[in-house]
């Protein structure tokens, strides 16, 4: 009878080994889901606060390039303003040259080529004498 109690007994232990593996393994896999949680977690908050940042610095960009299209439309203002203005002290200039050379008055075609040419160099040795 030594032999059928050793093999109850190999039967016992290979049933309480059994059990022990499967609890480990149940503590395993339960503390890898815990695990796995924690990740997705903080993978979340890493991912709000770089939405987040990201979303700050969009609207960082869109403020900036508003206030540079602002300017620039002042600046182009200005600078259609300045020709208008060139423009006009231009024809009375040739309005005026036009009458002291005997005509009735200026021309309405906007000058010739020789006109303009020579209007530009006006203003380029006006930039010169303000240097």
């Amino acid at each position: 009878m030594g032999m059928v109690t050793d093999i109850e007994r190999l039967g016992e232990d290979i049933i309480s080994s059994y059990d022990r593996r499967v609890k480990s393994l149940k503590e395993l896999s339960d503390e890898m889901h815990k695990m796995l949680d924690g990740f997705q977690k903080e993978r979340m908050t890493d991912f709000n606060a770089l939405m987040k940042e990201i979303q700050e610095t969009q609207d960082k960009r869109n403020k900036e390039v508003h206030h540079l299209l602002q300017e620039f439309k002042a600046k182009m203002k200005e600078v259609a303003d300045e020709i208008a203005r060139m423009s006009a002290e231009w024809h009375k200039i040739s309005e005026t040259m036009h009458r002291r050379r005997g005509g009735k008055g200026a021309k309405s075609n906007g000058g010739s080529a020789k006109e303009l040419k020579a209007f530009e160099d006006v203003g380029r040795s006006r930039g010169k004498e303000k240097r």
